[in-house]
């Protein structure tokens, strides 16, 4: 099927007021949506359902309501006509390492405090672990520029990756 130039040209006029920077959203009217109109209208055929539906995967992977914010924060840098940059997290707690949870409670042998079940606490200690395992980078340790930033090196590789998605 050929689509004359001119054609093609009135059609992305046509469809123009629904693709600006105020429209633009990256996990809902993005750069898939607008390739899946162009597809039908030049060939008639859309964009597989497993590429219009990677953001849905995203979005409800672990993963996704971490990154939600950030996406949501570049989204508004872009619409007030910032600069795009990828965005610094700020963790919640900056505070020093915890140590084990005390309780004021008495217990039966008379002693005022307590410290956590060895075995509680033990179970934090591996689920922690566990987690650094799965988010550690696959190159080198990377600084991020946030002191005392529990996660390290994988809140720069997020960031990396999603500049690159902003590239793409």
């Amino acid at each position: 099927m050929h689509v004359p130039p001119e054609v093609f040209e009135s059609y992305l006029q046509e469809i123009s007021r629904r693709y600006t920077a105020e429209t633009y959203s990256l996990l809902t009217h993005n750069c898939n949506n607008f390739s899946n109109e162009v597809a039908q209208f030049l060939v008639g055929t859309s964009i597989p359902d497993c590429i219009l539906n990677l953001p849905n995967e995203v979005m409800n992977s672990p993963m996704g309501a971490l990154i939600t914010p950030m996406i949501q924060q570049l989204e508004a840098t872009l619409r007030a006509g910032a600069d795009p940059h990828a965005p610094q997290f700020a963790p919640s707690s900056l505070g020093p390492a915890v140590g084990p949870a005390t309780t004021n409670a008495a217990n039966p042998n008379g002693s005022a405090n307590r410290t956590e079940p060895e075995e509680q606490h033990s179970k934090k200690e591996e689920a922690a672990k566990a987690f650094s395992r799965a988010v550690a980078p696959a190159g080198a340790q990377e600084d991020n520029g946030v002191p005392g930033d529990p996660l390290g090196s994988a809140r720069s590789k997020l960031q990396e990756e999603i500049s690159l998605l902003l590239l793409w």
